[in-house]
């Protein structure tokens, strides 16, 4: 093995320790160009550069931490332990009053070990505990914060704690600012609307700007939605998913539905002893508007009852063939596929679609997809919006494109907003240079063109991805349609909860080395996918010298 590969651990604040002052502002708008800012990464943004000794010569550091600091206080205002270091770090309280008084109830220590016993159960039991303490202490902010969001990660309505919080008059509106970012993150519409009456006439940030947008435009007026996001942009010209979702909003995409029935489709999935998930979406794929498209499911060496479920499962299909494929043993996911592209059908069809073995489905996705496709001339996959399950979905997986390429490093960029909830904020269409593969469309000439998944990340990982990355060399489009949105049950990549975690973490460890060299060649060109003129304020393309953001100095 060549000597300069370099592993990183530790994840984003790992990352940044390989790169200059320069490169972290590089790598911090190529984060903005794909995301809005969320609390746990501008931590790891702000600690980096606070720690470089240019810190405090370098004006445009400064800006930097300035410009994420002010962030922080918007996206988490109730963060004492974040709203002490980031305000003393560059003087800015935007309520020293209202800190005083959260700061008094976060330094009681009572208060710390009971939160700290309770957390260490499951959440629905803290919130059971939590509520009691919060109806006798109904000003305790801390714990009314903490029961919002433990109240959307079980899938609660959080809109009854409006009625037990009670704070003096004067730090009642950031009560009420906070119950609105919740409840219209989770798409609580007739909460949200009362409580942004409740806040009318006030100088709204950024944040409280595009939540609003996006519960506008739920109750269906795109018109003021659209003018919640030009006030924002005006705050913030920063936010290019605002600027791509205003965009939607200005000019909506409509799905053209007649592809469907002029075009030649079709639908593969393979599977490996999931049966209950398997069942499950072909039952949601069944209920889908799927025209004449043919469907193949590849059984990945099952042992369990897949094949018993595929069978029944034909009659939910009277219009649509579907093929079975049973293999003896389990060739992994790069083969599986490869096996499935290699039927006849599909150099015969324009499109062909991967589904993974546990996804819930939107019923008109094709439609979204078909007409994505359409648009590009060049197109060469299209992938969607991956949702975690629950009554209140978190994002999964958007899009990603290359974050770090040099020499003995590779780094792609995240794929979400860290923890953030569904709100409608992504649901756009862009180009990118990566898509998740539990659910995207490919079109002929791309599969032409690259028809096949490398072996060399077998049994799975990092096969799709490389995927994308080889399309986007050839000259092909990677498409996200973030208008079609798929449920992701299960995420195969997820190490802690595998019971062979240690296997499967070298299996993921040892593809990260190959997926290094495997584009070691192409690693200038790889760091351009994906990448596009944002939005004013930021570098125009990320390999150029990254400006301050504008008016925080």
């Amino acid at each position: 093995m060549n000597e300069d590969y370099c592993s990183i651990a530790g994840g984003l604040p790992g990352e940044l320790t390989f790169l200059t002052i320069d490169e972290v502002l590089v790598h911090l708008d190529n984060h903005q160009l794909n995301f809005l800012l969320d609390p746990a990464v501008i931590s790891c943004y702000v600690n980096r550069l606070a720690r470089d000794e240019a810190f405090h010569s370098n004006t445009k550091v400064q800006q930097y931490i300035s410009y994420l600091c002010k962030k922080y206080i918007q996206v988490d205002p109730f963060s004492v332990v974040g709203l002490e270091a980031f305000s003393n770090m560059h003087g800015y309280f935007p309520d020293k009053n209202f800190y005083v008084y959260l700061k008094q109830q976060h330094n009681n220590g009572y208060w710390q070990r009971k939160l700290q016993r309770l957390l260490q159960k499951d959440s629905d039991q803290a919130i059971d505990r939590l509520l009691p303490y919060l109806k006798s202490m109904p000003s305790n902010l801390i714990v009314a914060d903490l029961l919002l969001n433990l109240h959307l990660s079980e899938g609660r309505d959080p809109y009854p704690l409006v009625r037990l919080v009670q704070v003096p008059a004067a730090f009642r509106p950031a009560w009420l600012r906070r119950l609105f970012l919740t409840c219209a993150s989770a798409k609580l519409l007739p909460a949200s609307l009362e409580i942004w009456e409740a806040l009318r006439g006030q100088d709204h940030d950024e944040a409280v700007l595009n939540c609003a947008a996006e519960i506008m435009a739920l109750g269906g007026d795109r018109q003021q939605a659209a003018a919640l996001y030009q006030a924002s942009l005006a705050k913030d010209p920063r936010q290019n998913p605002v600027r791509r979702r205003l965009g939607e909003l200005l000019s909506p995409t409509r799905p053209d539905s007649d592809l469907l029935a002029s075009s030649t489709l079709n639908i593969y999935l393979y599977s490996y002893n999931k049966a209950q998930f398997l069942g499950d979406t072909l039952d949601s794929l069944a209920r889908c508007d799927l025209g004449p498209a043919k469907i193949k499911v590849l059984l990945n060496g099952c042992t369990d009852d897949s094949l018993a479920v595929t069978e029944k499962a034909k009659e939910r299909f009277p219009n649509n063939p579907l093929d079975i494929l049973a293999l003896p043993i389990n060739i992994g996911a790069p083969a599986a596929r490869n096996w499935l592209i290699a039927q006849p059908e599909t150099r015969q069809a324009d499109h062909t679609v991967f589904l993974d073995d546990d996804v819930l489905l939107q019923p008109d996705f094709l439609h979204h997809f078909l007409t994505a496709a359409k648009s590009r001339p060049h197109c060469g996959v299209v992938g969607c919006k991956v949702l975690f399950p629950g009554r209140f979905p978190r994002y999964q997986y958007l899009y990603r494109n290359v974050a770090i390429a040099r020499p003995g490093i590779l780094r792609i960029s995240l794929d979400t907003p860290n923890t953030q909830f569904d709100n409608g904020l992504y649901d756009f269409v862009r180009d990118t240079a990566n898509v998740m593969g539990c659910c995207h469309l490919f079109t002929r000439q791309a599969l032409t063109d690259a028809p096949t998944f490398d072996l060399c990340f077998s049994p799975s990982q990092m096969d799709d991805i490389a995927h994308d990355f080889d399309l986007a060399l050839r000259g092909f489009d990677v498409v996200y349609c973030g208008l079609v949105g798929c449920v992701h049950r299960q995420m195969t990549g997820n190490i802690a909860s595998d019971t062979h975690k240690a296997a499967k973490l070298g299996n993921v460890l040892g593809n990260d080395v190959k997926f290094y060299y495997r584009f070691q060649d192409s690693l200038d060109r790889l760091f351009a996918l994906g990448r596009d003129a944002g939005p004013e304020g930021l570098a125009d393309h990320p390999s150029s010298m990254a400006r301050p953001p504008e008016g925080m100095a």
